[in-house]
């Protein structure tokens, strides 16, 4: 066997095969590492404002009101007319030998007081009957804005939960992506100092004798026993 003269820290011995298969891991490694680390993971959209239910106007009887008290008003007015009248034609008829003309016609003004008493009388139901109607008409809104307020709050309620799922699964991405950054960059440390152990350098100047692989420590750095014949100096 042919012995080699080698100086201090000179290589005498380099895996080729394998640092090639390793190297072409190595770049493997840092393409997806690259890959991963520039991928964007964009974070869910806030969730838009509900657009807020218009207030119902303030209620507001007023034009019911005074139309009732209007017609109360022409009943009483109607009611003292037939009474005074009724009086008058009471006493009329105690008047001896009076012409019954004229107590025919005063009984023709006290019908037709008692018609205005009437028509009195439907302009107060008709006026309570549209106070009625405008309650029930309120009522209505009220149960209409209700439902409104209550389908703006459901929604709210939804799209804060759909964002609260979006922002899980985003979180869970961000997690996941720094996983596999840690390992891949596990592995690439691995790989490179795997290469960094192939080669074999001289930690003496001397004549190799022997060399003598030990194998591949957990770490990727191989262990190799080199006989040397050194010179004293």
């Amino acid at each position: 066997m042919l012995l080699q003269q080698t100086a201090k820290g000179q290589v005498i011995s380099d895996r080729i095969p394998e640092r090639t298969r390793l190297q072409a891991q190595e770049k493997q490694l840092e393409l997806s590492l690259e890959r991963i680390r520039t991928a964007s993971i964009q974070p869910p959209p806030k969730p838009r404002p509900v657009p807020a239910v218009a207030a119902l106007p303030p209620v507001n009887y007023l034009e019911q009101n005074a139309a009732i008290a209007k017609a109360q008003l022409a009943i009483a007015s109607a009611q003292e007319e037939i009474t005074i009248k009724e009086q008058e034609i009471a006493e009329l008829s105690q008047i001896p030998n009076l012409d019954p003309v004229i107590l025919e016609h005063e009984q023709a003004k006290l019908k037709q007081l008692q018609l205005n008493h009437q028509i009195a009388v439907n302009e107060l139901e008709l006026a309570q009957g549209k106070l009625q109607t405008a309650k029930q008409a309120r009522e209505y809104q009220e149960y209409l804005a209700s439902i409104t307020a209550a389908r703006r709050v459901e929604e709210e309620n939804q799209a804060k939960s759909f964002y609260q799922r979006q922002l899980a699964e985003y979180n869970e991405k961000i997690a996941d992506k720094e996983i596999q950054v840690t390992q891949l960059q596990e592995k690439l440390n691995n790989v490179q100092n795997a290469i960094a152990g192939l080669q074999v350098t001289s930690p003496y100047s001397g004549t190799v004798r022997n060399i003598e692989f030990l194998g591949q420590s957990p770490d990727g750095s191989i262990g190799v026993k080199i006989t040397l014949m050194v010179r004293n100096s």
